[in-house]
């Protein structure tokens, strides 16, 4: 099983990106659905510790990652929570890995291009690009 701390900081990061309009990743609904599952399940769990609304308000303010206390803060409170309540803690693991699937899927975005995911390829040559699919490998 993943450990709880690791849950705790991937959940701070992907709500730090979402509330900041930087996901790193195209438009995508079912990404920004399960983001939402998440950021619920911490806020409901959290509610208005002041550590989730600094964390958000370091986001819109455009900061590159969220602080140093900022962060601590928010990963202690997501421990402290999971560390309490196994109920929250399991859910808290299943939202994030769920979000790390659907972004596993998808297209990521960079300064430097695109990424293209769900078993694409993509190549370009003579100023022209081309997409194909192909099939997805098993085992690895």
């Amino acid at each position: 099983m993943v450990e709880l701390g690791s849950m705790a900081v991937a959940a701070m990061v992907w709500m730090f990106r979402s509330a900041g309009g930087r996901s790193g990743f195209a438009p995508d609904p079912a990404l920004d659905a399960a983001v939402e599952r998440l950021r619920a399940t911490v806020r409901g769990q959290l509610r208005s510790d002041p550590a989730l609304a600094r964390l958000e308000k370091e986001a819109v303010d455009g900061a590159r990652a969220p602080s140093e206390h900022t962060r601590r803060r928010v990963v202690g409170a997501l421990e402290e929570a999971g560390g309490r309540d196994a109920v929250f803690a399991a859910e808290l693991r299943r939202v994030v890995l769920e979000v790390q699937e659907v972004a596993a899927l998808g297209v990521s975005t960079a300064p430097e291009g695109i990424a293209v995911g769900r078993h694409r390829d993509l190549a370009a040559g003579d100023g022209s690009v081309g997409t194909g699919s192909r099939p997805a490998r098993s085992g690895g």
